[in-house]
């Protein structure tokens, strides 16, 4: 399970790192950047390709909210870790924004909060909530 634990984490990262993209004065084209980071950087892999998936369905994400929701791995893992006393912080700073995601408009709203449940959707075929 500390395996999601770790996920949570990464998803997290890629959410945050596009999100501030996303604000920027620029008008990046978020498929083509995430296609660059494929090409011989820390960031390529797995979860890029499925940011990639992700923002071709929806390149703003308009479709879908940023409700987060969590299947207990990450939370297992933040407890496991506190038992143990080690420190798990980004993990748990995740576990904490996707709580957040179901309570707080603002969160919920976020490009981050919609590209992390984007992300959930694509590589593990969780369900997310479509605006209506």
């Amino acid at each position: 399970m500390v395996h999601n634990g770790i996920e949570y984490g990464v998803m997290q990262s890629i959410g945050e790192g596009f999100g501030v993209l996303e604000k920027s004065p620029y008008n990046l084209d978020l498929v083509k950047v995430a296609k660059l980071y494929q090409q011989g950087t820390l960031n390529s892999g797995f979860m890029m390709q499925r940011t990639i998936e992700a923002l071709e369905k929806d390149p703003k994400l308009s479709q879908i909210e940023g409700f987060i929701e969590a299947s207990g791995e990450g939370q297992w893992t933040v407890e496991e870790a506190k038992k143990q006393n080690v420190p798990v912080e980004i993990i748990e700073a995740s576990l904490n924004f996707r709580a957040r995601s179901r309570t707080d408009k603002k969160v919920s709203s976020s490009f981050t909060a919609r590209l992390v449940a984007a992300l959930r959707n694509v590589f593990g075929g969780h369900p997310v909530r479509h605006i209506r």
